[in-house]
């Protein structure tokens, strides 16, 4: 068959049993545009530390950073975290997986610092431990004293991390240990090792580069030709800006490509 006009709307490699196997992919790249390697976005995170299963199921309000072992900047993201036995999951690590996959690329690992109380400074968080303290009654157990601060499961791993038990009577436990009970609830570190598969993302980084595409999402290598949808690189958070992407871009080609008429976006 022989056509004036063709759009290719194939979709990605997310969520595959839907149909879309990356095949479009092959097409564009036989076609002569470049490819910009594609990774699973909006997705969880598998981290490489053994405790996950003990804080499995809690949720919780927090700030997620991605640190680069090589650049002191970092990709953050608030909302609720949730821990699973992989790892971490929720809106804010979906936000931040497309930058942590592509980094995995280069690394084995990827350092991520979570932050449960993001609204309190770390210095004043501190000294509001020390009143903590001061104020707590004498026979209190290391338990008891951090009870109500965050989830039990979490702050029950943080004393384990620490080196102290949680029956230990207070009085007893090493301020410095208790320090880093405290530090943790503001910088806990954890690693990102992998990614959940292409299965479970619910969309791709990366596709055909929009380099060689006009703003109509017409080939300027190949004229005639169009791209919609997630083939191309273009992705976006939580919230429908995927869902808005996939509508807008088939709009502008199929309005196009049925008219010829160009320079869609610059009619009032």
């Amino acid at each position: 068959f022989t056509f004036d006009r063709v759009i290719l709307a194939c979709g990605s490699k997310a969520a595959p049993k839907t149909g879309s196997d990356g095949s479009g992919y092959d097409i564009a790249k036989a076609l002569g545009h470049r490819m910009v390697p594609v990774v699973p976005a909006l997705t969880g995170l598998k981290c490489k530390e053994t405790f996950f299963k003990a804080v499995s199921g809690v949720r919780a309000d927090a700030l997620i950073s991605l640190i680069p072992n090589d650049d002191p900047n970092r990709e953050t993201c608030r909302g609720e975290l949730q821990l699973t036995d992989y790892g971490i999951s929720g809106i804010p690590v979906f936000q931040l997986s497309r930058y942590a996959n592509y980094r995995l690329r280069k690394d084995k690992e990827v350092p991520v610092v979570i932050d449960f109380l993001p609204d309190i400074p770390m210095e004043q968080w501190m000294e509001m431990a020390k009143v903590r303290r001061m104020l707590s009654p004498e026979d209190v157990t290391v338990e008891g004293f951090f009870t109500g601060i965050l989830n039990k499961k979490l702050m029950m791993l943080f004393i384990k991390n620490s080196g102290l038990k949680p029956d230990m009577i207070l009085e007893k436990a090493q301020d410095t240990k208790l320090d880093q009970v405290f530090r943790q609830c503001k910088e806990w570190k954890v690693t990102v090792n992998g990614s959940n598969s292409f299965d479970q993302a619910q969309i791709c980084a990366g596709g055909v580069s929009m380099e060689g595409i006009t703003k109509d999402l017409e080939s300027e290598i190949c004229p005639g030709l169009f791209f919609a949808g997630e083939l191309l690189d273009v992705d976006g958070l939580c919230g429908g800006y995927n869902l808005q992407w996939a509508w807008s871009s088939g709009f502008v080609t199929g309005k196009t490509a049925a008219t010829d008429q160009k320079g869609y976006y610059d009619q009032d």
